[in-house]
């Protein structure tokens, strides 16, 4: 089942609390705490940024042309 869009849970009312939309299916995302970002990565080769905080749309790259990012990975104490 191919998803096209991230579901923001609140777990104490255990309700969606937001929807992130996506043009792409989402296959991979990592959450970063500093600075505080949600990086998904779709089927369709972008990688979304997404400000954790406010959940609005930081960036879209496209860094993989058409290919598929399948994985993402966050090293502790990076800046980029």
């Amino acid at each position: 089942c191919l998803v096209f869009q991230i579901k923001i849970w609140d777990m104490q009312k255990n309700e969606c609390a937001r929807t992130l939309p996506h043009r792409s299916a989402v296959l991979s995302v990592v959450s970063h705490p500093n600075p505080p970002v949600l990086i998904a990565g779709t089927e369709d080769g972008h990688v979304y940024l997404w400000c954790s905080v406010n959940f609005r749309l930081k960036r879209v790259l496209n860094i993989h042309g058409r290919e598929r990012v399948e994985g993402l990975a966050c090293l502790a104490g990076s800046r980029r």
